[in-house]
């Protein structure tokens, strides 16, 4: 034992690899009164924490972020999803070739590969997914990662894709380091229809202005450093206001 923890070769035998917690996660979309699926032109947080989001952020088109992980998988990942059309549970998820598949006898999920042609032909056609993770700078005192996804694959999806990627290969793994402007906007399909479609689109900018340097640098250095500390726990019991929320 080192530190009360395993030795990694045997924890990577015996457990999965952790990830980190997301507390709550982030839509662009909601039912209206009739049930139906409708897009937004702000940001609507759900989960344990959607009150204390409400009462400091509320409804708002641009979140100020950063990312939790160098590890981009972690951060921004796109899967091919597979669900049963009437109860909407996971079949199977994967990259094009490599899946993990529901084993009903087994009852987990099994790593197979197979080219998505026979994949469809066996599961119909799958939801093209995007799934980014990230800490939201605004958010005071509550240092959980909250999750955004999207299917919007001709729109959000590529211009997210290419602003992250273009980050980690310029940044490397410094690209935590980088605050971003998260962005919402309703948008107007080019339809030749007499009623052209409106849909919400995501947008992700790298935007290092003073305002967002410095919310990064508070919450990686200012919050972290101090939060623990037994002047800032009895501070904080106290209602003091000098110190940092």
């Amino acid at each position: 034992m080192n530190n009360g923890r395993l030795i990694d070769s045997i924890k990577a035998k015996l457990v999965q690899r952790a990830t980190p917690t997301v507390i709550g996660k982030i839509r662009i979309g909601e039912k209206n009164e009739r049930g139906l699926p409708t897009s937004l032109d702000y940001f609507k947080a759900t989960g344990s924490y959607a009150d204390k989001y409400n009462n400091e952020i509320g409804q708002v088109d641009k979140l100020q972020i950063t990312f939790p992980s160098n590890n981009a998988s972690e951060c921004c990942n796109e899967t091919l999803e597979f669900r049963d059309k009437k109860t909407g549970n996971l079949l199977a998820s994967g990259d094009g070739l490599n899946w993990k598949v529901w084993n009903s006898e087994r009852e987990k999920y099994i790593p197979i590969e197979m080219n998505l042609e026979k994949m469809t032909a066996d599961y119909g056609k799958p939801d093209y997914i995007l799934r980014i993770k990230f800490i939201i700078l605004q958010l005071r005192g509550v240092y959980g990662i909250w999750e955004l996804e999207t299917k919007g694959k001709e729109t959000s999806i590529p211009n997210i894709l290419a602003t992250f990627d273009n980050i980690v290969v310029n940044a490397g793994v410094h690209f935590t380091k980088v605050p971003f402007d998260l962005i919402v906007e309703k948008v107007k399909s080019n339809s030749p229809y007499k009623f052209a479609r409106k849909y919400s689109m995501i947008k992700l900018v790298p935007n290092l202005s003073l305002e967002n340097v410095m919310l990064l640098q508070e919450y990686q250095s200012i919050e972290f450093n101090n939060l623990l500390t037994e002047n800032s726990i009895n501070q904080k019991m106290l209602g003091v206001s000098n110190v940092p929320d």
